[in-house]
């Protein structure tokens, strides 16, 4: 019952710090709309930043839980509440919409007056490029911690090894978010404000076609 409850923490709290990198994004579109385009990346920057506290209470208990030889179905259930908790923060952010992030946005640069109120539009036919990119981004950043434990519960005398390749899975979805979805969301929120928002929205659903995928993989693992 301890392990169950400690992989349900450690999930919820990876569930957290990937809703932070992605929510941060609405950052961009504020920041775009009022003229202010590097206000906007700074504050992504600084959200997605924040984020990674989650990733430090999280990330080590599930390594802990490896060690104590917790069954693979304690970190599908992990997996499980971590995906869930995205999609579901995922969900509200999206309902909660422009105002939401234009008044949250106002509290973190107290001396930004811009009164512009974005809104997402639907992805344009021109990314479905970015969208493939930025789901294989959110893949691979995803898996790396739960996805190398879990495979560390399967073949326990080699989890040293195994638990290694954590830090080469992250950093594969990092590659192409640095190398292809950040210049991409730069250059267009820099001079196309419309186009930015129909960007974001395939960022948004491209990471969360991933998470349900993850959620699928997870949740068949955990009643296997």
């Amino acid at each position: 019952m301890v392990l169950s409850d400690a992989a349900a923490f450690a999930g919820a709290m990876i569930g957290i710090a990937l809703t932070f990198e992605t929510c941060g994004v609405w950052f961009r579109l504020v920041g775009a709309a009022n003229g202010a385009p590097t206000v906007g990346y700074s504050s992504h920057v600084r959200i997605a930043t924040a984020g990674r506290f989650f990733i430090l209470l999280g990330a080590p208990l599930i390594g802990f839980l490896v060690d104590q030889e917790a069954s693979r179905q304690d970190i599908a259930r992990a997996g499980l509440i971590a995906f869930g908790v995205y999609l579901a923060c995922i969900a509200s952010s999206s309902f909660a919409g422009g105002r939401f992030w234009l008044a949250l946005f106002r509290k973190l640069n107290p001396k930004f007056k811009g009164e512009v109120c974005p809104s997402l539009r639907a992805p344009s036919s021109a990314t479905p490029t970015f969208f493939f990119l930025s789901s294989l981004s959110f893949l691979f950043t995803a898996s790396g911690i739960l996805g190398v434990n879990l495979l560390a519960t399967i073949f326990y005398d080699s989890r040293a090894m195994l638990v290694q390749l954590a830090t080469a899975v992250t950093m594969l979805g990092t590659l192409i978010h640095v190398f292809f979805i950040d210049p991409a969301l730069a250059r267009t929120a820099d001079g196309h404000t419309e186009d930015l928002s129909s960007l974001i929205s395939s960022f948004i659903i491209g990471r969360s076609a991933s998470a349900v995928s993850l959620l699928a993989v997870y949740g068949g693992i955990l009643v296997a």
